[in-house]
């Protein structure tokens, strides 16, 4: 079962890489058709455009839903310095309703009323 998913997701990873390919393969086994029904230019023989326009137009399509779909940044913050300026540390027991089993809360809390500046260089 494991090699059946991983074939499956290797796969699917190829396919998304080779949509272009995938968009030329698709012109070139199909350039009469495109350049006869679908050309914008088909009018204009002059210009020997071949359906060229319609292939471009897919695959600046293409990129659009590519680049749309990566659109997830996220950002993280890491402080280069931490600093310390007092520590209460309040201890207290706790006498649990069963039993003689004390509890021990012990809670820290830190008090920073200093602005940290980076040092001067």
């Amino acid at each position: 079962m494991k090699k059946i998913i991983s074939i499956v997701l290797i796969l699917s990873l190829g396919f998304q890489c080779m949509a272009t390919l995938g968009l030329i393969t698709m012109y070139q086994l199909n350039k009469a058709y495109i350049s006869k029904e679908l050309c914008e230019n088909k009018n204009r023989p002059a210009m020997h455009c071949e359906g060229k326009c319609v292939l471009k137009k897919s695959l600046a399509h293409a990129e659009n839903t590519e680049k749309s779909g990566n659109v997830v940044e996220k950002q993280l913050d890491i402080p280069l310095f931490l600093t310390v300026v007092a520590e209460d540390v309040v201890v207290e027991t706790i006498p649990l309703c069963k039993g003689n089993t004390l509890f021990l809360l012990n809670y820290t809390h830190t008090i920073s009323d200093h602005i940290f500046h980076p040092p001067l260089v």
